[in-house]
């Protein structure tokens, strides 16, 4: 066979071979520039002998590179795509804040704190903070019934008085609650401390529900969320009215135009609060036939079976007396009288109350702060409504005594401003 011969028989051999780049054969038509039939590694070969020719990539990178490729989105489109995502969602909370700023009006008042009693002082205080106040009650609910602020004013030095004083109340609540919205509301120049037997007994079933109630409170609660909360719902209505706007007895009675519901809906007062925050009652329980009812439920509910001083408690009393002088405020204790069957539900009767009682002098003394011990004015059951809180003749007793004692005891008499 010629030499001729021979090399056409070697190219029809490569152009049958697997990767042949014959048309129709199965391989890649011959770029222009290279030979026909020429694999990728004798194109690389070629390449490197000629410094104007690319080496050819292997096919599998290619289809790598560009599948990559394909899964990636430009920097500018996807910026855009959570743009309008943000500006939807922002759009939506214009519109849902103007809407609830519409209904809102319409529904019940908004509440912050956690009974009706701690909302209705608060709303009254925010009334009387255009100016001060001479002198403040803060305690329990035997302070709320005992202490009559419009007798105080009417038979002392005094110019104005109000009664902040809280049902259902720890002293570690009173020390919160007049550092937080008394002190910075009323400015008061004095501030009368009402503390006896109940005051320190968190193992009260009813009170340490009334603590944990409380804790979780908008205006109560305590931590960075919470002043965060507390800030939005300043700010901005959708969080202020999140509570009535999800509640389904709002909307109801918003469509059918029904009056708006209670705003709350299961802590009702038994009793009347004036304008200056005095609990106001005529009736006495002892006596009737609901006292023993009246018993049972003060037993459940206060006592639980048992009764505990809590140490921390009594250092809060001591907390709350410093808090007092600290701001430059004249702190006194007043201990309120009780019944002979507020006795009979402790434990031990009534050596619990003067183990108590013992205590709050202590405290006190300590302190220099005068303690008005008015434990022993009346026993007399026409004098109370149930077994430790009075009734209007009562707190009518107890106000003329305190009245006459802040006028005989050295108290400064002088009246409040703006100062800390």
């Amino acid at each position: 066979m010629s030499r001729a011969e021979r090399r056409h028989a070697r190219e029809r051999a490569r152009s049958a071979a697997p990767g042949s780049t014959e048309p129709g054969v199965g391989g890649a038509r011959a770029t222009e520039g290279e030979p026909a039939g020429v694999s990728g590694a004798d194109a690389a070969v070629t390449s490197a002998g000629n410094g104007n020719r690319r080496t050819p990539r292997p096919p599998a990178a290619t289809d790598r590179r560009k599948r990559g490729h394909q899964r990636r989105r430009p920097a500018a489109p996807v910026l855009a795509f959570y743009l309008f995502k943000i500006s939807v969602i922002g759009a939506v909370l214009v519109l849902a804040s103007v809407v609830a700023s519409r209904i809102a009006p319409h529904m019940s008042e908004p509440v912050a704190f956690h009974n009706i009693n701690a909302q209705t002082k608060s709303e009254q205080m925010e009334t009387l903070a255009g100016g001060c106040v001479d002198l403040v009650v803060v305690g329990n609910s035997m302070g709320a019934f005992g202490i009559d602020p419009t007798l105080l004013v009417a038979d002392t030095w005094l110019h104005s008085a109000y009664n902040a004083s809280q049902f259902g109340s720890l002293m570690s609540m009173d020390r919160q609650w007049t550092a937080e919205q008394v002190l910075p509301d009323l400015h008061p120049a004095t501030v009368v401390v009402v503390a006896d037997s109940v005051s320190f007994s968190s193992t009260s079933a009813a009170l340490a529900a009334s603590q944990r109630q409380w804790d979780h409170a908008l205006a109560t609660r305590q931590g960075a969320l919470a002043n965060a909360d507390r800030w939005a719902a300043r700010h901005f209505v959708l969080f202020r009215e999140r509570s009535r706007l999800s509640d389904f007895d709002e909307w109801r009675a918003l469509l059918l135009g029904e009056p708006a519901p209670p705003r709350f809906r299961d802590d009702t007062l038994p009793v009347e609060l004036d304008a200056l925050g005095h609990a106001q009652t005529g009736e006495s329980l002892i006596g009737t036939e609901d006292e023993q009812r009246m018993m049972t439920f003060h037993m459940a509910s206060l006592f639980n079976g048992k009764w505990e001083i809590d140490p921390s408690q009594v250092a809060d009393l001591g907390g709350l007396l410093d808090d007092l002088t600290g701001h430059g405020v004249d702190a006194v204790v007043l201990i309120p009288p009780t019944t002979e069957q507020f006795a009979s539900l402790h434990p031990n009767g009534q050596s619990d109350i003067d183990r108590a009682e013992s205590l709050i002098i202590e405290v006190a003394s300590r302190r220099g702060v005068p303690v008005a011990d008015f434990s022993e004015l009346t026993r007399d059951p026409a004098n109370f409504w149930d077994t430790h809180h009075l009734n209007d003749r009562g707190s009518g007793l107890l106000s003329e005594a305190f009245a006459g004692w802040l006028n005989d005891n050295g108290v400064e008499s002088r009246h409040c401003g703006k100062g800390d």
